[in-house]
């Protein structure tokens, strides 16, 4: 795996939910989701740092998987389904806007992932 392209994923992909982030703040929508009882701000640490740690978790996933015959089909799916069942989260959000403002966020950083780390296996990675 190359260590610039995944690294410029996983940057670009904090970049871009930042950026939708500030689109939203600039349209006067207030992000905040319901957690225990209080209503909490999602602010730009909590983008940046959520979007670095799933890019983390996606990219050793996915060199693990990828090792394997057919690995990249099995990382697509897992990423995937990941990506739907953090869809949940944003249904906390305390407003509709804020909702699909979260829900935009988690499409756009799981969109940048899983297109920018999924790799062809190597002649070195193919089954024998």
């Amino acid at each position: 795996m190359d260590i610039v392209r995944t690294t410029t994923a996983v940057v670009g992909a904090a970049a871009a939910a930042l950026a939708g982030w500030g689109i939203a703040r600039m349209a006067d929508v207030a992000l905040t989701v319901e957690q225990g009882g209080s209503v909490r701000e999602v602010g730009p640490w909590a983008v940046v740092v959520s979007t670095l740690v799933v890019g983390a978790a996606a990219t050793l996933t996915q060199l693990v998987l990828t090792r394997r015959r057919a690995g990249l089909r099995w990382w697509l799916i897992l990423a995937g389904g990941v990506l739907v069942l953090s869809l949940g989260g944003p249904l906390a959000a305390t407003t509709t806007s804020a909702t699909f403002v979260l829900i935009g966020l988690h499409l756009v950083v799981g969109a940048v992932l899983m297109f920018f780390l999924r790799v062809r296996p190597t002649a070195d990675l193919a089954p024998r």
